[in-house]
């Protein structure tokens, strides 16, 4: 049987399930074996990429909410190398394909997963990486010594699932297979891309976001430019329709639909959240126009690190519900 699989970035603590998963046909969340393993280091050395880095998956660093002061060095069956794995036979376009769905699934977890070198075969001699992904990804521990990323049996479900609405959502963007009322045949693409465009482009620029420094003042624009696209349209020339006053009232209200609890506590000290959410706007407008990524006497976001993450959230859940309701988002963008 053929077998193709993908290395996972983040070193990972599993406590509440066993290897492997099976999250969509043939397809398999599991533990690296010795061979995957030798593999990922053969081809490690083909890449400008600094060994050290693998110091995270073979040493406990503690996990990233509780990291370690001093190193664990494991024993091989310890060691986190996880991976995705396909077995059996298909084009490897169709391997393609499905792997970069995947990697949006992982994105969308709340503990994010990002996908390393995509390897065609068992023995490692064909494989694809995404050098800009893998840079970005291992330059905040750029001596290794990463904390693993806890992550428990349901969310790797979740990948699973999450997979499947991306894929269904991309098929109804791509083909015609759902025919809304009063539509002719002929039309219905051109309804599709008029309509739900935006999410697709949100779900593909999300991805894209991988290529900046995960913490930056241009990844904060980039993560504000997706949730604009997905829920305003342009303003106009009234104080009431600004993109401001848009972003204040609607989160609120998707806040109630969400598949997660988007969780303001966790990341700042608490505000009004429509207060909160202007403040964050005035951060987002410090960085264009200023240039200045400092929070200065905003006091309240605490950090750029928790702005950041506290709006990967925000896209992450934006986007789960915008697959699972493209019609009443897109109606509610033009709100």
């Amino acid at each position: 049987m053929s077998t193709s699989f993908a290395f996972v970035l983040n070193p990972l603590e599993i406590k509440d399930s066993k290897s492997p998963i099976e999250i969509i046909p043939n397809y398999f969340f599991q533990k690296a074996d010795s061979n995957q393993i030798n593999v990922l280091k053969q081809t490690w050395s083909k890449l400008p990429g600094n060994f050290f880095w693998l110091n995270s998956y073979e040493y406990d660093y503690g996990v990233v909410s509780r990291p370690n002061q001093k190193s664990i060095k494991l024993a091989p069956q310890d060691w986190k190398y996880w991976i995705l794995a396909h077995n059996g036979y298909i084009s490897v376009n169709k391997k393609r394909e499905t792997f970069s769905i995947l990697e949006c699934a992982l994105l969308l977890l709340q503990n994010d997963l990002e996908i390393g070198p995509l390897f065609f075969s068992q023995s490692g001699n064909n494989y694809q990486w995404n050098p800009r992904s893998f840079y970005n990804y291992f330059l905040d521990y750029p001596a290794g010594g990463r904390p693993a990323t806890q992550i428990t049996h349901g969310e790797i479900q979740e990948i699973g699932t999450s997979h499947t609405s991306i894929s269904d959502f991309f098929k109804k963007m791509h083909t015609i297979t759902v025919y809304p009322t009063g539509k002719k045949i002929s039309d219905i693409n051109d309804y599709y891309h008029e309509n739900f465009q935006h999410i697709e482009l949100a779900i593909r620029y999300f991805v894209d976001l991988k290529a900046l420094p995960r913490y930056s003042g241009l990844t904060i624009i980039g993560l504000f430019s997706i949730i604009e696209s997905l829920i305003t349209h342009k303003p106009k020339q009234n104080a009431e329709d600004s993109l401001n006053h848009q972003i204040k009232t609607k989160i609120p209200l998707l806040g109630k639909k969400f598949q997660r609890t988007l969780d303001y506590k966790k990341y700042f000290a608490f505000a009004d959240e429509k207060k909160l959410w202007g403040n964050l706007y005035d951060f987002r407008s410090k960085i264009v126009h200023d240039g200045n990524e400092n929070i200065g006497n905003i006091k309240e976001l605490k950090s750029l690190e928790n702005v950041t993450d506290f709006l990967k959230e925000t896209v992450k859940l934006l986007i789960l519900f915008a697959l699972k309701e493209p019609q009443f988002l897109t109606d509610l963008k033009e709100c």
